[in-house]
């Protein structure tokens, strides 16, 4: 029967090492999916900014074309 037990312990540990393998991978694809979403928010915030800057400045000379 001990060798029974021991066969299932070192299954145990095995199932373990896989498991703190996968949750180590799964943290690491988390904080890349983060990363890659704070990324693409920033490059969205820049490219509303240049948005606004560039209606700003096109009604600026719209203005000032017409005398205002």
């Amino acid at each position: 029967m001990s060798r029974c037990a021991s066969s299932v312990t070192q299954k145990l540990a095995r199932h373990r090492d896989i498991l703190h393998e996968y949750t180590q991978e799964f943290r690491r694809i988390i904080g890349n999916i983060n990363s890659m979403r704070e990324h693409a928010e920033l490059l969205s915030s820049v490219r509303d900014d240049i948005s606004e800057y560039k209606a700003s400045g096109s009604m600026y000379h719209h203005v000032a074309a017409v005398g205002f």
